[in-house]
Protein backbone atom coordinates (compact mmCIF):
# COMPACT_ATOMS: atom_id res chain seq x y z
CA UNK A 1 0.00 0.00 0.00
CA UNK A 2 1.33 3.36 -0.74
CA UNK A 3 2.79 5.81 1.80
CA UNK A 4 0.34 9.06 2.05
CA UNK A 5 3.07 11.90 1.77
CA UNK A 6 3.98 14.29 4.08
CA UNK A 7 3.66 17.94 4.23
CA UNK A 8 6.82 20.37 4.15
CA UNK A 9 7.21 23.28 5.94
CA UNK A 10 8.11 25.63 3.47
CA UNK A 11 8.69 29.89 4.68
CA UNK A 12 7.59 28.55 7.96
CA UNK A 13 4.70 26.83 7.36
CA UNK A 14 2.96 23.80 6.83
CA UNK A 15 2.55 24.11 3.16
CA UNK A 16 0.53 20.71 0.95
CA UNK A 17 0.75 19.61 -2.81
CA UNK A 18 -1.87 21.15 -4.63
CA UNK A 19 -5.51 19.66 -5.70
CA UNK A 20 -6.50 19.46 -8.81
CA UNK A 21 -9.70 20.95 -9.45
CA UNK A 22 -12.20 18.17 -10.85
CA UNK A 23 -14.87 16.11 -9.78
CA UNK A 24 -12.32 12.85 -9.51
CA UNK A 25 -10.33 14.74 -6.83
CA UNK A 26 -12.78 16.35 -5.23
CA UNK A 27 -14.85 13.24 -4.75
CA UNK A 28 -11.31 11.59 -3.56
CA UNK A 29 -10.92 14.16 -0.65
CA UNK A 30 -14.84 14.13 -0.10
CA UNK A 31 -14.60 9.74 0.46
CA UNK A 32 -11.34 10.35 2.59
CA UNK A 33 -13.04 12.96 4.83
CA UNK A 34 -16.26 10.53 5.00
CA UNK A 35 -18.73 12.78 3.32
CA UNK A 36 -22.04 11.77 2.35
CA UNK A 37 -24.82 12.83 -0.30
CA UNK A 38 -22.27 15.23 -2.10
CA UNK A 39 -21.40 14.93 -5.70
CA UNK A 40 -19.27 17.04 -8.13
CA UNK A 41 -19.69 17.36 -11.71
CA UNK A 42 -17.80 19.51 -14.30
CA UNK A 43 -19.08 22.62 -15.71
CA UNK A 44 -17.60 22.64 -19.50
CA UNK A 45 -18.84 26.32 -19.82
CA UNK A 46 -20.66 29.04 -17.55
CA UNK A 47 -20.86 31.78 -20.24
CA UNK A 48 -23.33 30.26 -21.41
CA UNK A 49 -23.73 27.13 -19.53
CA UNK A 50 -24.48 24.43 -22.06
CA UNK A 51 -24.75 21.56 -20.41
CA UNK A 52 -27.60 19.64 -18.31
CA UNK A 53 -26.48 19.67 -14.54
CA UNK A 54 -28.42 18.39 -11.54
CA UNK A 55 -30.27 21.18 -9.79
CA UNK A 56 -30.14 23.21 -7.59
CA UNK A 57 -26.23 23.90 -7.54
CA UNK A 58 -25.19 24.44 -3.75
CA UNK A 59 -22.02 25.38 -4.81
CA UNK A 60 -19.28 26.13 -7.39
CA UNK A 61 -15.67 25.39 -6.93
CA UNK A 62 -13.81 27.40 -9.17
CA UNK A 63 -10.17 27.69 -9.70
CA UNK A 64 -8.36 31.49 -11.63
CA UNK A 65 -4.78 32.09 -12.67
CA UNK A 66 -2.74 34.33 -10.86
CA UNK A 67 -3.22 36.88 -12.75
CA UNK A 68 -6.14 36.88 -13.44
CA UNK A 69 -7.44 36.52 -9.87
CA UNK A 70 -5.17 39.65 -8.33
CA UNK A 71 -6.59 42.09 -11.18
CA UNK A 72 -9.81 40.87 -9.96
CA UNK A 73 -8.80 41.61 -6.53
CA UNK A 74 -6.95 44.77 -6.99
CA UNK A 75 -10.48 46.16 -7.85
CA UNK A 76 -11.61 46.28 -4.65
CA UNK A 77 -8.32 46.70 -2.74
CA UNK A 78 -10.56 48.43 0.52
CA UNK A 79 -11.83 43.98 1.17
CA UNK A 80 -8.63 42.41 0.11
CA UNK A 81 -5.52 41.46 1.99
CA UNK A 82 -2.83 43.61 3.41
CA UNK A 83 -4.78 46.73 2.10
CA UNK A 84 -8.08 45.42 3.48
CA UNK A 85 -9.41 49.38 5.62
CA UNK A 86 -11.86 47.14 7.92
CA UNK A 87 -12.79 44.03 9.25
CA UNK A 88 -15.84 42.48 7.59
CA UNK A 89 -18.91 43.80 8.66
CA UNK A 90 -20.01 40.10 9.91
CA UNK A 91 -20.94 38.31 12.49
CA UNK A 92 -18.10 35.39 11.52
CA UNK A 93 -17.76 33.65 15.05
CA UNK A 94 -20.98 31.65 17.10
CA UNK A 95 -23.96 30.34 16.93
CA UNK A 96 -25.33 33.39 15.11
CA UNK A 97 -22.88 33.44 12.35
CA UNK A 98 -23.76 35.10 8.43
CA UNK A 99 -21.61 32.37 6.62
CA UNK A 100 -19.24 29.82 7.96
CA UNK A 101 -15.48 31.04 6.95
CA UNK A 102 -12.17 29.93 7.22
CA UNK A 103 -8.56 31.95 7.11
CA UNK A 104 -6.52 29.54 5.25
CA UNK A 105 -2.68 29.54 6.88
CA UNK A 106 -1.62 25.98 5.51
CA UNK A 107 0.33 26.68 1.89
CA UNK A 108 -1.34 25.60 -1.03
CA UNK A 109 -4.53 24.20 0.90
CA UNK A 110 -6.69 26.42 -1.17
CA UNK A 111 -8.46 23.65 -2.49
CA UNK A 112 -9.45 21.76 0.95
CA UNK A 113 -10.70 25.14 2.06
CA UNK A 114 -12.78 25.42 -1.27
CA UNK A 115 -14.32 21.95 0.02
CA UNK A 116 -14.80 23.46 3.52
CA UNK A 117 -16.48 26.20 2.36
CA UNK A 118 -18.84 24.18 0.59
CA UNK A 119 -19.72 21.74 2.99
CA UNK A 120 -19.61 24.10 6.07
CA UNK A 121 -22.33 26.68 4.51
CA UNK A 122 -25.23 24.24 2.64
CA UNK A 123 -28.37 22.67 4.07
CA UNK A 124 -27.81 19.45 5.24
CA UNK A 125 -24.20 19.71 7.00
CA UNK A 126 -25.43 17.70 9.36
CA UNK A 127 -26.52 14.37 7.94
CA UNK A 128 -23.58 14.51 5.22
CA UNK A 129 -21.21 15.06 7.79
CA UNK A 130 -22.42 12.43 10.21
CA UNK A 131 -19.75 10.19 9.63
CA UNK A 132 -16.99 12.23 8.91
CA UNK A 133 -14.45 14.12 11.04
CA UNK A 134 -15.65 17.45 10.19
CA UNK A 135 -19.09 17.54 12.19
CA UNK A 136 -16.60 17.24 15.40
CA UNK A 137 -14.27 19.91 13.63
CA UNK A 138 -17.36 22.21 12.40
CA UNK A 139 -18.86 21.87 15.52
CA UNK A 140 -15.17 22.62 17.62
CA UNK A 141 -14.89 25.91 15.14
CA UNK A 142 -18.19 27.44 15.34
CA UNK A 143 -17.27 29.52 18.48
CA UNK A 144 -13.82 30.40 17.80
CA UNK A 145 -12.88 33.51 16.09
CA UNK A 146 -11.27 34.01 12.91
CA UNK A 147 -7.35 32.99 14.13
CA UNK A 148 -8.03 30.51 16.22
CA UNK A 149 -10.79 28.75 13.99
CA UNK A 150 -7.53 28.62 11.41
CA UNK A 151 -4.93 27.10 14.00
CA UNK A 152 -8.08 24.26 14.65
CA UNK A 153 -7.99 23.42 10.86
CA UNK A 154 -3.92 23.78 10.72
CA UNK A 155 -3.72 21.34 13.37
CA UNK A 156 -5.93 18.73 12.27
CA UNK A 157 -4.61 15.91 10.94
CA UNK A 158 -7.49 14.33 9.96
CA UNK A 159 -7.35 17.17 7.27
CA UNK A 160 -3.92 16.51 6.57
CA UNK A 161 -3.87 13.16 5.69
CA UNK A 162 -7.34 13.43 3.04
CA UNK A 163 -6.13 16.45 2.04
CA UNK A 164 -2.62 14.90 1.27
CA UNK A 165 -3.85 11.20 0.15
CA UNK A 166 -6.53 13.01 -2.34
CA UNK A 167 -3.50 15.39 -3.92
CA UNK A 168 -1.58 12.05 -5.49
CA UNK A 169 -4.62 10.80 -6.54
CA UNK A 170 -4.88 12.61 -9.51
CA UNK A 171 -4.47 12.81 -12.99
CA UNK A 172 -1.42 14.14 -13.41
CA UNK A 173 2.22 13.52 -11.40
CA UNK A 174 1.95 15.62 -8.35
CA UNK A 175 3.78 18.83 -7.48
CA UNK A 176 6.02 19.27 -4.93
CA UNK A 177 4.71 21.36 -2.23
CA UNK A 178 7.67 24.08 -2.38
CA UNK A 179 6.84 24.61 -6.07
CA UNK A 180 4.78 27.86 -6.62
CA UNK A 181 1.46 27.53 -7.18
CA UNK A 182 -0.03 29.92 -10.48
CA UNK A 183 -3.84 29.05 -9.36
CA UNK A 184 -6.24 29.58 -6.93
CA UNK A 185 -9.19 28.16 -5.65
CA UNK A 186 -12.26 30.37 -4.82
CA UNK A 187 -16.17 28.62 -3.29
CA UNK A 188 -18.98 30.35 -4.86
CA UNK A 189 -21.99 29.21 -2.44
CA UNK A 190 -25.95 30.46 -1.42
CA UNK A 191 -26.38 30.87 2.30
CA UNK A 192 -29.18 33.17 3.69
CA UNK A 193 -30.07 34.05 0.44
CA UNK A 194 -26.53 35.47 -0.53
CA UNK A 195 -24.26 34.75 -3.02
CA UNK A 196 -20.89 34.31 -1.05
CA UNK A 197 -17.69 34.65 -2.56
CA UNK A 198 -15.06 32.61 -0.22
CA UNK A 199 -11.58 32.04 0.09
CA UNK A 200 -9.32 31.80 3.03
CA UNK A 201 -6.70 33.77 1.70
CA UNK A 202 -8.61 37.16 1.81
CA UNK A 203 -9.26 39.47 4.40
CA UNK A 204 -12.89 37.77 4.79
CA UNK A 205 -16.37 36.67 3.28
CA UNK A 206 -17.92 38.62 0.59
CA UNK A 207 -21.79 38.52 -0.50
CA UNK A 208 -21.64 39.10 -4.24
CA UNK A 209 -25.57 39.16 -4.90
CA UNK A 210 -29.31 38.17 -3.08
CA UNK A 211 -30.55 35.36 -4.37
CA UNK A 212 -33.97 33.89 -4.15
CA UNK A 213 -34.94 30.89 -2.47
CA UNK A 214 -35.99 29.38 -6.55
CA UNK A 215 -32.55 30.46 -7.58
CA UNK A 216 -28.90 28.67 -6.64
CA UNK A 217 -25.43 29.21 -7.84
CA UNK A 218 -26.06 28.65 -11.58
CA UNK A 219 -28.47 31.71 -12.19
CA UNK A 220 -27.42 33.87 -14.16
CA UNK A 221 -27.11 36.79 -11.33
CA UNK A 222 -25.02 34.61 -9.46
CA UNK A 223 -22.62 34.09 -12.11
CA UNK A 224 -22.49 37.69 -13.11
CA UNK A 225 -21.17 38.31 -9.66
CA UNK A 226 -19.31 35.31 -9.15
CA UNK A 227 -17.10 33.86 -11.24
CA UNK A 228 -18.17 35.95 -14.37
CA UNK A 229 -16.06 38.61 -13.28
CA UNK A 230 -12.80 36.84 -13.57
CA UNK A 231 -14.18 34.79 -16.82
CA UNK A 232 -14.53 38.66 -18.13
CA UNK A 233 -11.16 39.89 -17.27
CA UNK A 234 -9.68 36.47 -18.45
CA UNK A 235 -10.71 37.20 -21.90
CA UNK A 236 -9.73 40.76 -21.53
CA UNK A 237 -6.13 39.37 -20.72
CA UNK A 238 -6.16 36.70 -23.42
CA UNK A 239 -6.34 34.13 -20.34
CA UNK A 240 -8.84 30.88 -20.69
CA UNK A 241 -7.03 28.41 -18.03
CA UNK A 242 -10.16 28.39 -15.97
CA UNK A 243 -12.02 25.32 -14.28
CA UNK A 244 -15.36 25.11 -12.55
CA UNK A 245 -17.15 21.83 -10.52
CA UNK A 246 -20.35 22.11 -9.41
CA UNK A 247 -21.26 21.13 -5.71
CA UNK A 248 -24.66 19.49 -5.29
CA UNK A 249 -26.40 17.40 -2.84
CA UNK A 250 -27.59 13.91 -3.86
CA UNK A 251 -31.38 13.70 -3.68
CA UNK A 252 -32.05 17.43 -3.79
CA UNK A 253 -34.48 19.00 -7.09
CA UNK A 254 -34.74 22.82 -7.73
CA UNK A 255 -38.14 23.95 -6.33
CA UNK A 256 -37.97 21.06 -3.88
Amino acid sequence: MATTPQPRIVNGKKTFIPLENNPETLTLLSANLHLEQLSFHEILSLQPIIQELPRPVHALIFIAPEKVYFKVRSTEPHLFGEQATAQPPFNLAGANQEVFWFKQTIGHACGLIALLHAVANVDGVDSMTAQSPLKQLLADAIPLEVESRAKLLYNSTELEKAHMSAAVGGSTSPPDPGEPNGFHFICFVMNNGRLWDLEGGWSGPVPRAELASDEDVLCDKAIKDGPGRYLDVGREMGVSEFSCVAVCLEGQHMGG
